[in-house]
């Protein structure tokens, strides 16, 4: 019986989280998109939600600010984060994401990401993928960038990064693909 009221308690706790983060994460813009998790025998006897945990999370537009990403606590489970055309994010709130411990890929488009911004981007290991695309960052930024020479592939944007020097930090990261698009933030 003690089993039975500790696996019913940790269900309601997590569903309790997952409400509570949705309910931060929809007034920013934000979707959660989830994944089964469990037993498929299980999963139908009890149902779909019970086993769900949050697989991305999205945010499109305004009005996302640098700490609306305190929102994404709780989601430690969450493997994707995207921010898309959105005029008030700089970066700076990526300071937020050291609870991400699971974040295996990064999406950033049309959004003014900073050389500031860029350097509060933590360290999570299990991160593969960046994309910082149409962003403000200039060359200034690259050194921060450089630190993340485990990710099998960093794609930037930006008018402000010479090609040149997107190309030298390919040469310092030999096993990361480096990608690199001329394309500017475009503004709202």
């Amino acid at each position: 019986m003690a089993i039975i009221a500790i696996v019913l308690g940790y269900i309601v706790h997590r569903e309790n989280t997952r409400r509570a983060a949705e309910e931060r994460i929809k007034p920013l813009g934000g979707y959660i998109g989830w994944r089964e998790r469990g037993p498929g025998w299980l999963t139908q006897m009890i149902g779909r939600d019970v086993f769900a945990v949050p697989d991305e999370v999205v945010f499109m537009n305004e009005p996302l600010h640098d700490d609306d990403l305190k929102a994404l606590s709780g989601l430690e489970e969450a493997r994707h984060l995207s921010i898309v055309q959105n005029s008030t994010f700089t970066g700076n709130g990526f300071r937020h994401l050291t609870s991400m411990t699971n974040l295996e890929s990064l999406y950033i488009y049309d959004v003014p990401i900073t050389d500031d911004g860029a350097s509060t981007l933590p360290r999570i290991p299990t991160l593969r993928s960046i994309e910082l695309l149409a962003t403000v960052m200039t060359d200034k930024s690259l050194p921060f960038i450089e630190q993340f020479d485990y990710v099998d592939k960093i794609d930037l944007g930006s008018e402000s990064l010479s090609k040149d020097a997107v190309r030298a930090l390919d040469t310092r990261l030999p096993r990361t693909e480096v990608g690199w698009s001329g394309q500017g933030y475009g503004g709202k």
